[in-house]
């Protein structure tokens, strides 16, 4: 399975067919995929995760500050700056 693998590419097409299908990921999934994303240097991939399990907020869970915290480094480190 992804989460195991580390397979970022396999995590994400899991994802989208969950959102697809309209069920909600859990939120050991999604922050599993930021810190993928993040360490392999696409904080705006990362960024898109969050933002997207947090706009389906419904079981009173958000993505945890230390995902948003991991995120903002690494867009610090990679100089990504967001567009208006």
């Amino acid at each position: 399975m992804a989460i195991h693998d580390s397979n970022l590419e396999q995590l994400l097409l899991v994802l989208n067919e969950m959102w697809d299908r309209g069920a909600k990921p859990s939120i050991a999934i999604i922050t599993h995929g930021i810190r993928l994303a993040c360490d392999n240097a696409l904080p705006r991939l990362a960024m898109d995760l969050a933002q997207q399990y947090d706009k389906d907020f419904e079981s009173g869970t958000k993505v945890p500050t230390a995902s948003w915290v991991r995120i903002l480094m690494s867009s610090a480190e990679n100089s990504y700056v967001s567009s208006p």
